[in-house]
């Protein structure tokens, strides 16, 4: 008997839940329920008490929004497959939907197609999580960290650095389980890999199309995984693909650029040099601080500033947070030197800019 996937559908606007419907219900996949929401909360009730395989749902809902509700779920079925539907960048989301453990976003409006393809790779995914041999959600060992070094080694044309990665990541996560694994949880390992994988990818901004479909290439076969030596050989190959379809582009140089920004963007609080950068990225530091300037038309340390004096002024607003606490909070190393970075670029002085904007 083939095996049908329960779908929900969670999106505000109904006119948009009726062409989603109607897509699904024309697209061959061997779907079964398809249930409906029209919030973030319902989506929660709905799939706690329907317990789809997969969820299509809108960022944006009023009340909780999708990737609240997307937590949610995930805590009580963290075996779903959540696809994340947005017209807004990722760049401002992707890094929680990750730690949530999204699957996929589908930028609106939806291309049928697409949507058939990244609903494809959710069925093999959810298909290779029901192997009778894989562990229970609950008692599946953690990812060791590292993953996204992965992307980031693509990104910069190191191909064999990645792949080397993969091969640490992956023996290090082989070690943690309690004897040789089967299918199960070695196709469960290298979805996750994958989706992460994935999406810092989709961060540079480029081959978005062929990116999706390299993604659910790759993910079709992983069901052919069938123990370690399958699952090790596909990790590389993975590296390969990927590296491929990067190394081809005209923008190599921006790659690295953007590799270096999006590293200062999230490590901003720590204690950042060109030197440290330059090395993560295999390049000489006066090379690197020529190509930083060529591709933004700003320098690594005015660049790091920005990002350290967006987030104080987000956090002066938002919080109630002492001056001392911002300052330690995004990196710098004490009061007085932020007050004056501070001034010299706002032209007022931390303490001012809180009480002019509340």
């Amino acid at each position: 008997m083939k095996r049908s996937f329960d779908l929900l559908i969670a999106e505000d606007e109904p006119l948009e839940r009726k062409v989603l419907r109607h897509l699904l219900e024309k697209s061959g996949l061997p779907l079964g329920n398809i249930y409906e929401a029209g919030s973030g909360r319902e989506a929660v009730q709905t799939a706690l008490a329907n317990r789809p395989d997969i969820m299509v749902m809108d960022i944006r809902m009023p009340g909780m929004d999708g990737l609240e509700a997307a937590r949610e779920i995930k805590e009580q079925l963290p075996g779903a497959v959540i696809i994340i539907l947005t017209a807004y960048d990722r760049f401002t989301y992707s890094q929680k939907a990750i730690k949530i453990g999204v699957a996929d976003f589908l930028l609106k409006p939806v291309q049928p197609e697409e949507l058939y393809g990244t609903l494809r790779g959710a069925i093999n995914r959810v298909e290779a999580s029901r192997h009778e041999s894989i562990l229970p959600p609950g008692e599946m060992p953690v990812i060791p960290p590292g993953v996204r070094e992965i992307a980031g080694e693509i990104m910069c044309g190191n191909p064999g650095q990645a792949a080397a990665r993969w091969t640490r990541l992956a023996n290090r996560w082989l070690e943690s389980l309690p004897g040789k694994p089967e299918a199960g949880p070695a196709r469960w390992f290298a979805w996750e890999v994958l989706v992460i994988v994935f999406q810092d990818l989709q961060q540079s901004n480029l081959f978005a199309g062929e990116l999706h479909s390299l993604k659910n290439e790759l993910g079709g076969q992983i069901i052919d995984i069938s123990g370690t030596v399958d699952m090790l050989r596909w990790g590389r190959r993975m590296v390969d693909e990927f590296d491929r379809l990067f190394r081809g582009s005209v923008n190599f140089d921006q790659l690295v650029v953007h590799r270096v920004q999006q590293y200062i963007r999230e490590n901003y609080s720590q204690e950042l040099s060109l030197h440290t950068l330059a090395g993560m990225v295999h390049l000489n530091q006066a090379y690197l601080s020529r190509l930083f300037k060529q591709k933004t038309g700003i320098s690594f340390t005015d660049f790091l500033t920005r990002v350290r004096l967006q987030e104080a002024k987000r956090l002066l607003l938002t919080t109630g947070q002492s001056i001392d606490e911002v300052a330690a909070a995004v990196g710098f190393k004490n009061n007085s030197y932020f007050t004056s970075v501070f001034k010299k670029r706002e032209g007022i002085n931390p303490s001012e800019f809180r009480s002019r904007q509340s």
